[in-house]
Protein backbone atom coordinates (compact mmCIF):
# COMPACT_ATOMS: atom_id res chain seq x y z
CA UNK A 1 0.00 0.00 0.00
CA UNK A 2 1.16 3.42 -1.06
CA UNK A 3 1.02 6.30 1.09
CA UNK A 4 2.21 9.03 -1.08
CA UNK A 5 -0.43 11.10 -1.17
CA UNK A 6 -1.68 10.73 2.12
CA UNK A 7 -2.85 14.17 3.86
CA UNK A 8 -3.23 14.13 7.15
CA UNK A 9 -5.86 16.02 9.01
CA UNK A 10 -4.36 19.67 11.07
CA UNK A 11 -4.19 18.79 14.14
CA UNK A 12 -2.37 15.30 13.59
CA UNK A 13 0.18 17.19 11.62
CA UNK A 14 0.90 19.95 14.82
CA UNK A 15 0.68 17.25 17.35
CA UNK A 16 3.40 15.23 15.42
CA UNK A 17 5.20 18.08 14.64
CA UNK A 18 5.25 19.02 18.34
CA UNK A 19 6.52 16.06 18.84
CA UNK A 20 9.13 16.18 16.98
CA UNK A 21 10.39 19.76 18.62
CA UNK A 22 10.14 17.65 21.39
CA UNK A 23 12.47 15.26 20.70
CA UNK A 24 14.98 17.93 19.04
CA UNK A 25 14.72 17.30 15.53
CA UNK A 26 15.86 19.82 12.58
CA UNK A 27 13.15 21.97 10.85
CA UNK A 28 13.67 20.35 7.83
CA UNK A 29 12.86 16.84 8.50
CA UNK A 30 9.84 17.88 10.62
CA UNK A 31 8.45 19.44 7.73
CA UNK A 32 8.99 16.49 5.41
CA UNK A 33 7.49 14.31 8.41
CA UNK A 34 4.34 15.94 9.71
CA UNK A 35 3.59 18.07 6.14
CA UNK A 36 3.37 21.31 7.76
CA UNK A 37 5.12 24.46 5.79
CA UNK A 38 7.97 26.79 7.76
CA UNK A 39 5.72 29.57 8.62
CA UNK A 40 3.40 26.74 10.45
CA UNK A 41 6.25 25.28 12.19
CA UNK A 42 7.52 28.66 13.11
CA UNK A 43 4.30 29.54 14.58
CA UNK A 44 4.02 26.38 16.36
CA UNK A 45 7.77 26.98 17.85
CA UNK A 46 6.70 30.40 18.86
CA UNK A 47 3.43 28.89 20.77
CA UNK A 48 5.29 26.45 22.22
CA UNK A 49 7.60 29.12 23.71
CA UNK A 50 4.96 31.58 24.82
CA UNK A 51 2.97 28.83 26.83
CA UNK A 52 6.35 27.75 28.34
CA UNK A 53 6.37 24.54 26.56
CA UNK A 54 2.50 23.45 27.47
CA UNK A 55 2.35 21.39 24.34
CA UNK A 56 -1.61 20.47 25.22
CA UNK A 57 -2.57 24.46 24.82
CA UNK A 58 -0.64 24.21 21.42
CA UNK A 59 -1.89 21.06 20.04
CA UNK A 60 -5.68 21.82 21.02
CA UNK A 61 -8.02 23.43 18.12
CA UNK A 62 -8.09 27.21 18.20
CA UNK A 63 -11.04 28.89 18.03
CA UNK A 64 -11.77 31.62 15.13
CA UNK A 65 -13.02 34.68 15.56
CA UNK A 66 -16.79 35.52 15.42
CA UNK A 67 -17.47 36.13 11.94
CA UNK A 68 -18.38 40.13 11.55
CA UNK A 69 -21.92 39.98 9.97
CA UNK A 70 -22.83 37.71 12.68
CA UNK A 71 -22.03 41.17 14.95
CA UNK A 72 -24.41 42.91 13.37
CA UNK A 73 -27.53 41.89 14.73
CA UNK A 74 -31.01 44.25 15.21
CA UNK A 75 -30.12 44.97 18.53
CA UNK A 76 -25.87 46.09 17.75
CA UNK A 77 -27.34 48.18 14.77
CA UNK A 78 -29.99 50.09 17.53
CA UNK A 79 -26.92 50.68 20.11
CA UNK A 80 -25.23 51.73 17.46
CA UNK A 81 -27.01 54.33 16.18
CA UNK A 82 -27.70 55.48 19.93
CA UNK A 83 -23.76 55.61 20.35
CA UNK A 84 -23.62 57.88 16.76
CA UNK A 85 -26.21 60.46 17.79
CA UNK A 86 -24.81 61.11 21.38
CA UNK A 87 -21.38 61.80 19.94
CA UNK A 88 -22.71 63.89 17.14
CA UNK A 89 -25.40 65.65 19.45
CA UNK A 90 -28.39 64.81 16.92
CA UNK A 91 -31.03 62.96 17.32
CA UNK A 92 -31.99 59.31 16.81
CA UNK A 93 -34.15 60.05 13.63
CA UNK A 94 -31.81 62.44 12.34
CA UNK A 95 -29.11 59.66 12.23
CA UNK A 96 -31.65 57.03 10.91
CA UNK A 97 -32.54 59.17 8.16
CA UNK A 98 -29.14 59.97 7.28
CA UNK A 99 -27.97 56.26 7.01
CA UNK A 100 -31.41 55.38 5.41
CA UNK A 101 -31.77 58.71 2.75
CA UNK A 102 -28.52 59.84 2.72
CA UNK A 103 -26.72 56.52 2.06
CA UNK A 104 -29.21 54.85 0.89
CA UNK A 105 -28.37 51.83 2.90
CA UNK A 106 -31.66 49.85 4.53
CA UNK A 107 -31.28 47.46 7.07
CA UNK A 108 -34.54 46.00 6.93
CA UNK A 109 -35.78 46.83 3.45
CA UNK A 110 -39.43 44.92 3.01
CA UNK A 111 -39.29 43.02 -0.73
CA UNK A 112 -42.09 43.29 -2.55
CA UNK A 113 -43.66 39.49 -4.07
CA UNK A 114 -45.25 38.82 -7.75
CA UNK A 115 -48.68 38.48 -7.58
CA UNK A 116 -49.85 36.51 -9.96
CA UNK A 117 -53.40 36.70 -10.50
CA UNK A 118 -55.04 33.67 -12.51
CA UNK A 119 -55.11 35.77 -15.89
CA UNK A 120 -51.61 36.54 -15.64
CA UNK A 121 -50.63 32.60 -14.43
CA UNK A 122 -52.58 31.85 -17.77
CA UNK A 123 -50.36 34.35 -20.01
CA UNK A 124 -47.27 32.53 -18.70
CA UNK A 125 -48.68 29.17 -18.86
CA UNK A 126 -48.80 29.54 -22.50
CA UNK A 127 -45.89 31.53 -23.11
CA UNK A 128 -44.05 28.66 -21.51
CA UNK A 129 -45.74 25.88 -23.77
CA UNK A 130 -44.93 28.16 -26.71
CA UNK A 131 -41.22 28.27 -25.70
CA UNK A 132 -41.32 24.56 -25.29
CA UNK A 133 -42.33 23.18 -28.61
CA UNK A 134 -40.34 20.08 -29.96
CA UNK A 135 -39.80 22.40 -33.26
CA UNK A 136 -37.40 25.33 -30.72
CA UNK A 137 -35.10 22.33 -29.25
CA UNK A 138 -31.63 21.73 -30.28
CA UNK A 139 -31.55 19.94 -34.05
CA UNK A 140 -29.31 17.45 -31.71
CA UNK A 141 -31.30 16.65 -29.60
CA UNK A 142 -33.97 14.49 -31.51
CA UNK A 143 -36.90 13.44 -29.12
CA UNK A 144 -34.91 12.78 -26.19
CA UNK A 145 -35.96 12.16 -22.53
CA UNK A 146 -34.79 12.89 -19.39
CA UNK A 147 -33.51 9.34 -19.09
CA UNK A 148 -31.25 9.75 -22.47
CA UNK A 149 -29.35 12.44 -20.66
CA UNK A 150 -28.07 10.28 -18.02
CA UNK A 151 -27.25 7.40 -20.50
CA UNK A 152 -25.13 9.37 -23.06
CA UNK A 153 -23.51 11.89 -19.97
CA UNK A 154 -22.45 8.20 -18.67
CA UNK A 155 -21.34 6.85 -22.25
CA UNK A 156 -19.42 9.64 -22.78
CA UNK A 157 -17.52 9.61 -19.75
CA UNK A 158 -16.45 6.07 -20.18
CA UNK A 159 -15.48 6.59 -23.45
CA UNK A 160 -13.57 9.52 -22.91
CA UNK A 161 -11.80 7.71 -19.94
CA UNK A 162 -9.01 5.95 -23.10
CA UNK A 163 -8.38 7.85 -26.36
CA UNK A 164 -9.77 6.13 -29.41
CA UNK A 165 -7.40 6.88 -32.32
CA UNK A 166 -10.40 5.43 -35.57
CA UNK A 167 -13.72 6.01 -35.77
CA UNK A 168 -14.32 1.95 -35.36
CA UNK A 169 -12.37 1.87 -32.05
CA UNK A 170 -14.88 5.39 -30.75
CA UNK A 171 -17.78 3.05 -31.95
CA UNK A 172 -16.44 -0.08 -30.67
CA UNK A 173 -16.24 1.88 -26.88
CA UNK A 174 -19.31 3.84 -26.85
CA UNK A 175 -21.55 -0.03 -27.62
CA UNK A 176 -19.30 -1.53 -24.50
CA UNK A 177 -20.15 1.26 -22.24
CA UNK A 178 -24.00 1.51 -23.05
CA UNK A 179 -24.05 -1.83 -22.50
CA UNK A 180 -22.31 -1.47 -18.89
CA UNK A 181 -24.87 1.32 -18.61
CA UNK A 182 -27.86 -1.06 -19.45
CA UNK A 183 -26.05 -3.78 -17.25
CA UNK A 184 -26.26 -6.13 -20.34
Amino acid sequence: MVFDNFNPLESWKRVTAVMMIRAGCKDMEIMKTACVARNTLKSIKSELEESNNDYEKVVERKKGKRRSDSLRTPEFVEKLQKKLAEELGVGNTTVRVCINEDLRYHFYKRRKGQILTEKAQENQFNKALKLHKPEHLAAQLPDCNLCDFYLWGAVERDTNRTACNTMAELKTASRSASRSCRGT
